[in-house]
């Protein structure tokens, strides 16, 4: 009988840490490739399928595996033919994607330094609702019966006790577990190469604990290092215990390493001349070469960077610099929203911007912070602005010379090919870059989130770009960033939304720029090392995706109002720069564009 099920087919393998998966299946060599994938991660405990839904995102989160292990990445043997026989059930093997609500989901949060993992559940909130239940039951607060009241709950015990939350979710019934005994003697063995004398160089010392749960042995775990002795939960294995509070010690340890940034007051020349760019152009790559060292990397391979400074005097030119980031590079489009899709400098310091202003408000009202509040809502001091520098042109309608035949089309990036631009579809392409700036002129930058608490946009005030071949190319920045605004009326929205017209300079300079793998990003003290490859954070205590805003956003759980008339004023300004029909302009469409991302 299965004889006679049997079908031509392929079989293909992949080695991962020295162990081989073997994959069979019909039609194709993805498919098999596929099979063997999946088996690689059911074998790791890693979400496969229906969880992954595609062939390229089963190759990288298997990739992504390697790497926070330090193995080598995945390789494929070459592909046989087969007699296939495929499972019961028909369809050649191919498994029905059911709605997210229906598939099983796992979920932990982190609450301060503690990580709490909760029950398998279907879907993914109430995989969420159920690891908040493990964490209030630890801090020995009350847990509501809701799914709802439960994460609320989370959230307010956070605020009340300045504790950092964030919720990771997955498909499947397993938490991907990280090696933090590893880590953490990874970052000892970079500081003994390159800093033989500081105190991190200093081996940790392990304490094994001994307790009792009523009649059940558990363990616990100290660790010591630089100095300072973090203790883990009680876990009935020793090797978990061990692994909580080397993870602890690693937190604590990049916490510390990060921040130390530096960031001096410079002389903000709104003439724009060609000392005063250098030197905001020096002092990027200055902070920039110290995220590196504090994320114990090379220098920064690409030499593309933007920064967005601020002043808060208007009779005063001195500028600091609050966020920094350098980055080329744009992945495809995905659901996931823990990974950050545009890796170009200018988007990355406009997220940085955002993270920035969220932090501002936590001192509202103080004479430190930049927010005052009333009425419930926030309000930028007038004196405060901010101002946007890139070394490098934004690619789009900025780049296309004046009087060419196709100037002043709104741009988009094909995101299967670096810096490429053309006319796009809405749902599929990024937007460029230039058209990003001139929808921050319109909506500003503060995004959808931050618009919820604020009483008026935020916008900036100048746009500085070095690195033009001549000065008639200052004409292609003012129509890209704001001479085809002109035609749109805002007059019948509130808001305080408007045309804005920043200062936009240009000054010639060195137009040749290198691409690469890493993007990075430091605002508030903290940094963070992005793959431009696929998205995902590779390093540091910063988060800068959508996942990462909305954390932070849900920690503000006051004062929110709606983000329709944010999304009113996003669709007026495609209508006006695309000719964009109202159905094409609709809510889920403008989220499909990631105009926030």
């Amino acid at each position: 009988m299965e004889e006679e099920r049997r079908r031509p087919g392929w079989r293909s393998t992949v080695t991962v840490g020295g162990k081989t998966y073997t994959g069979e299946g019909r039609g194709d060599i993805d498919k098999a490739e596929f099979a063997a994938v999946r088996a690689a991660l059911r074998d790791l405990g890693l979400p496969h399928a229906p969880g992954i839904l595609s062939n390229d995102k089963a190759v990288d989160e298997l990739q992504r595996y390697c790497r926070e292990r330090k193995l080598d990445q995945p390789s494929f043997g070459s592909p046989e033919r087969c007699q296939y026989t495929p499972p019961r059930g028909g369809g050649g093997g191919r498994r029905r994607i059911q709605p997210a609500q229906q598939r099983m989901c796992i979920a932990e949060v982190s609450v301060g330094l503690d990580r709490f993992v909760g029950q398998p559940a279907f879907g993914m909130k109430s995989a969420r609702a159920e690891a908040a239940k493990e964490a209030l039951k630890y801090l020995e607060s009350p847990v509501p019966a809701s799914t709802d009241g439960v994460i609320k709950a989370l959230e307010h015990l956070c605020v009340s006790r300045s504790l950092k939350l964030k919720f990771e979710s997955y498909f499947g019934n397993a938490v991907p577990e990280r090696d933090y005994i590893s880590l953490l003697d990874d970052v000892r063995k970079k500081f003994q190469t390159r800093e033989p004398d500081h105190e991190l160089a200093l081996a940790p010392k392990y304490q094994p604990l001994e307790c009792k749960l009523g009649s059940t042995p558990l363990w616990a775990m100290r660790c010591t290092v630089m100095r300072k002795t973090l203790k883990s939960r009680a876990f009935s294995k020793l090797q978990t215990a061990k692994n909580d509070a080397a993870r602890k010690a690693y937190l604590t340890i990049t916490e510390a390493l990060h921040g130390n940034v530096p960031s001096r007051e410079l002389c903000l020349d709104l003439a724009a001349t060609q000392s005063s760019v250098d030197e905001i152009d020096t002092e990027c790559k200055t902070m920039l070469a110290q995220v590196c060292h504090n994320l114990l990397e090379p220098a920064v391979q690409s030499d593309v960077h933007a920064a967005i400074l601020m002043t808060t005097d208007h009779q005063s030119a001195k500028a600091t610099v609050i966020t920094v980031a350098s980055g080329t590079g744009i992945c495809k489009p995905s659901a996931d929203k823990s990974v950050v899709f545009d890796c170009h400098a200018e988007m990355l310091v406009r997220k940085g911007l955002i993270e920035f202003l969220f932090k501002q408000m936590e001192t509202a009202g103080t004479p430190s912070s930049i927010f005052t509040r009333a009425a419930g809502k926030y309000s930028l001091k007038d004196a405060v602005r901010f101002h946007l520098f890139v070394n490098k042109i934004p690619c789009g309608d900025a780049c296309i010379p004046v009087g060419a035949r196709n100037e002043g089309e709104l741009r988009y990036r094909k995101t299967d090919g670096e810096g490429h631009v053309r006319k796009g579809d809405l749902s599929k392409d990024k937007m460029s870059c230039s058209a990003k700036i001139a929808l921050w002129n319109v909506v500003g930058v503060q995004g959808a989130h931050l618009s919820q608490f604020l009483t008026r946009p935020v916008y900036l005030s100048t746009i500085l770009v070095k690195g033009l071949k001549k000065d008639a190319e200052e004409a292609q920045l003012e129509r890209a960033f704001y001479d085809q605004l002109q035609d749109m009326d805002l007059r019948h929205l509130s808001g305080g939304y408007r045309r804005n017209k920043p200062v936009i300079k240009g000054v010639v300079g060195e137009p040749d720029h290198e691409s690469s793998k890493e993007a990075f990003c430091w605002v508030n003290g903290k940094e963070e090392m992005i793959n431009t490859s696929d998205g995902t954070r590779m390093k540091g205590t910063l988060d800068i995706s959508k996942q990462g805003i909305h954390t932070t956003y849900h920690a503000y759980p006051s004062c929110r109002a709606d983000q329709g008339e944010y999304h009113e004023v996003c669709q007026e300004w495609l209508k006006a720069m695309d000719g964009c029909t109202s159905d094409k302009c609709s809510a889920e469409n403008l989220e499909k564009m990631n105009l926030d991302d």
